[in-house]
């Protein structure tokens, strides 16, 4: 079987197939009046609009009739949607650049004319190569160019595109503009083809032509999101069942020449994926493949998915509907948006990664294990946002400016078990107002903290190893080891064994300064002065020395 794709928002304001309702307006220029014609180039059903731009700029616009006005302002029906528009212009290098507004899209409320328009400058010689490319515009983005009554955007009627070509002459049909839509993203809903998710997506497009997932090359496994994807159906009562291996998944980044600058077309938080569900059909997700069992599980084939330093992309990866979702093996990247998931204990994240992303919090209890959190660079919390019920281990931290954020000291102390930390400005930040312990059990080794937050103690096991030799470097077996605190509070002590080595674990506060004293002096053997040094009890390695004795000829 095959998902089913929806349209979230209002829907397709013309398929483009007929010129009806369609109508072509020279803004200025020299060049003849324009014509709408049926184009036999086209990217979705069988035709598109088409009109001649000739040493003039022209609009090519569709008419939804009186009534059927749009509502985009605040409050209206069609508030924070945006409008997409698929357009080709066969002449490319003879457009104006972008920033004398060589192609772009056309609104109006009020009657189209020479006197009154409204246009946002796209793209020009200088930005675009040719070919169907779908644009998309916020409408309450600032207008690059107008002409009369300002635009009353709870009354848009008029949708399309234009281009100038400026004096340049041109003796052939160069603006095709096909199927116009109003909203916001996709709904992926039913049971989708086995570990082919995007196949299905993609199969739609092939007819729809949405143009909120398009492939990017020619095996379809590297795709572009222009819009919001939600996975399962929170409108309805739908059920899915939705699996998905090995896709690659980029983030468009939409932008225009605003009269000042070029800046984003739609709202920064315009790209995400969403997984939702509904109290009637269950929600099922599962992404990559999921290798191993228990503690020590890991994944596989996932997918790959990246943002962009202009759109705060995100992912809520449960409404608090979704029954089953499991994330395996998927590296996230660049993602600046909000990264959250809910309190299910029956979900996994499990071999993942987030690389250089806004903080993820899990909310509650959800599965994680083998997960990297890389290149963090927030200044004021950490990648992971530590909740009180959490459920993670045997996971990496690297290179953040700060780990683990602790909003929180109601269930301190907190247990690390296989939590290894590395190259980070700070492991753990405290936010919570009141002291925290660490406890640190396996391979876990976190030791700093962010000092102008409340401070954290760090605890647990580490190993202590003290060898003794002689000046020759030869194994001491009659030493006696004291380690002590700088106050002389004991630490531990011993004998050292056959091998010239004492050891043993300490599982106080580290990191920890302490005071090494070495004693050999027994009669019968060979007799050594005494010696007293100094070590530091690591909160990843512990204490780990080699004290060397000199021989007490004296005493001998």
């Amino acid at each position: 079987m095959a998902a089913t794709i929806a349209w979230k928002g209002h829907g397709r304001v013309s398929n483009a197939d007929s010129t009806t309702g369609w109508t072509a307006l020279k803004i200025s220029g020299t060049g003849g009046g324009p014509a709408v014609a049926a184009a036999d180039g086209y990217i979705e059903g069988n035709g598109s609009i088409g009109t001649t731009a000739n040493k003039q700029r022209v609009a090519l616009y569709f008419d939804i009739g009186s009534g059927n006005e749009l509502d985009f302002s605040g409050g209206g029906t069609e508030e924070g949607q945006l409008v997409y528009i698929w357009a080709n212009f066969l002449a490319a290098s003879l457009l104006n650049n972008q920033t004398a507004g060589g192609l772009g899209i056309f609104l109006e409320s009020s009657t189209p004319g020479t006197g009154q328009y409204h246009l946002w400058y796209f793209d020009g010689a200088d930005t675009y190569a040719g070919g169907w490319k779908r644009f998309v515009l916020d409408p309450s983005e600032t207008v690059s160019a107008s002409a009369g009554t300002a635009i009353n955007l709870a009354s848009v009627r008029y949708f399309g595109m234009f281009a100038d070509v400026g004096a340049s002459t041109a003796k052939f049909e160069n603006l095709n503009v096909d199927a116009i839509d109003v909203g916001t993203g996709l709904r992926v809903y039913g049971t989708g083809t086995t570990d082919d998710l995007m196949g299905d997506i993609l199969t739609d497009e092939a007819t729809n032509r949405y143009g909120i997932i398009t492939s990017l090359n020619e095996d379809n496994t590297a795709l572009e999101l222009l819009g919001e994807l939600d996975l399962g159906d929170a409108v309805g009562t739908n059920a899915a069942t939705l699996t998905d291996v090995d896709k690659k998944i980029f983030a468009g980044n939409p932008s225009y020449y605003d009269g000042t600058s070029v800046t984003t077309s739609v709202p920064l938080t315009a790209m995400s994926i969403n997984c939702v569900g509904n109290a009637t059909g269950a929600t099922s997700i599962t992404i990559g493949k999921k290798v191993g069992t228990g503690d020590t599980a890991s994944g596989r084939n996932g997918y790959t998915i990246v943002g962009n330093a202009t759109y705060t992309v995100g992912i809520d990866w449960d409404d608090g509907n979704v029954n089953t979702n499991k994330w395996y093996g998927t590296t996230f990247e660049l993602l600046g948006g909000t990264l959250s998931w809910s309190n299910s204990s029956t979900h996994e994240l499990i071999g993942c990664t987030f690389n250089d992303c806004a903080q993820f919090d899990p909310v509650g209890a959800i599965i994680m294990r083998d997960m990297t959190f890389v290149n963090y660079s927030g200044s004021a919390d950490g990648a992971l946002l530590w909740n009180e019920n959490i459920d993670i281990q045997k996971s990496s931290f690297i290179a953040n400016t700060r780990g683990v954020e602790h909003p929180s000291s109601v269930g301190t102390p907190y247990g690390y078990t296989d939590m290894v930390f590395s190259g980070n400005t700070y492991d753990v930040n405290n936010t919570s107002g009141t002291a925290i312990t660490i406890n640190k059990s396996g391979t876990s080794n976190p030791s700093t903290y962010d000092t102008g937050q409340t401070s954290v103690t760090f605890t647990g096991s580490v190993p202590i190893t003290v060898t003794v030799v002689n000046a020759a470097g030869t194994a001491i077996t009659t030493a006696a080891v004291r380690i002590e605190e700088a106050d002389g509070t004991l630490v531990a002590q011993g004998d050292v064994n056959g091998s010239g080595v004492y050891s043993t674990t300490y599982g106080g506060s580290t990191p920890l300064a302490v005071t090494i004293k070495v004693r050999s002096s027994s009669s019968g053997e060979t007799r050594y002065f005494p010696v007293r040094t100094s070590g530091t009890i690591a909160s990843s390695t512990g204490l780990v020395t080699t004290v060397s004795m000199t021989a007490d000829d004296i005493a001998a």
